[in-house]
């Protein structure tokens, strides 16, 4: 029956990779009526589950359905487990993800700082979900124009990143992307952006969404600073690499799509 539960989960995630989001979900919550029938808790398949439910609803953009499952799933954790347990993190980390999409960055960050103490408890607890957090964190601030406090971040992961950990390094590189934005320093932020869009593209292909979505940060930078040339240039690049997707994200792509019409009315206003 765990087996089974495990294939139903795995299931769910290639679906999720897919963005299948209907069929992962369907099959995320055959795992866990499974595993529901056989026990009342299990320590790595029920928080794995919940978190990968949650998951889905957050793609859907249904923040609060997400995050709802999240608090359930957090109490039944601490009733079985106690404050200090590891599944912890994953719930807290994942609570602030959802709060930090819907601008609620206090919450966030709040969660955010709970998923971090997690940490601190389990001296064992992996430095690669550290970072990650620590990164989205740090986002907020950034958002919230909290130089001092982003710059912090910035010095507590420059001690923990390494050299191995390739896609972390990419998200770090964007994350001093946006610190530079804040610090006023546009030209070193458009060589950063630019020189991780080659990075990603080395790394993954053209063919990909998450180069898709680094050519969608690259151009919505020249947008903010009014350089419309680049803007479409990027933008286009952007949309070239969705059109070649089986499976997109159609929010990413209808946003994509206004920004680059916004930047060609731009550029023709500015030729006449």
């Amino acid at each position: 029956d765990y087996e089974l539960v495990h294939y139903f989960n795995n299931l769910g995630m290639n679906y999720q990779r897919k963005f299948e989001i209907e069929n992962a979900l369907e099959y995320f919550n055959k795992a866990l009526n499974l595993l529901n029938s056989i026990t009342q808790f299990d320590v790595s398949s029920h928080p794995a589950l919940w978190n990968n439910i949650s998951m889905v609803y957050t793609i859907k953009g249904n923040h609060k359905k997400a995050i709802d499952l999240l608090y359930e799933a957090e109490k039944k954790i601490l009733d079985s487990l106690g404050s200090e347990a590891s599944g912890l993190f994953e719930v807290y980390h994942n609570i602030g993800n959802n709060y930090m999409e819907m601008g609620q960055f206090n919450n966030s960050n709040k969660y955010f700082n709970k998923a971090l103490e997690i940490a601190e408890f389990n001296s064992n607890f992996p430095e690669v979900g550290k970072i990650q957090t620590l990164l989205n964190l740090g986002a907020n601030y950034v958002r919230t124009n909290e130089l001092d406090s982003a710059n912090l971040i910035d010095k507590k992961i420059s001690k923990l990143i390494k050299d191995e950990y390739t896609i972390l390094n990419l998200d770090y590189k964007n994350f001093k992307g946006e610190l530079l934005i804040l610090r006023g320093d546009y030209e070193e932020a458009s060589k950063l952006y630019k020189q991780t869009a080659s990075e990603v593209t080395a790394i993954y292909g053209l063919n990909n969404m998450r180069t898709a979505d680094q050519f969608y940060r690259l151009s919505s930078f020249y947008n903010n600073n009014l350089d419309f040339i680049n803007a479409i240039k990027y933008g286009e690049i952007t949309l070239e690499i969705y059109d070649s997707l089986d499976k997109i994200n159609l929010f990413y792509y209808a946003e994509q799509s206004l920004s680059l019409s916004l930047a060609y009315g731009q550029l023709f206003i500015q030729s006449n």
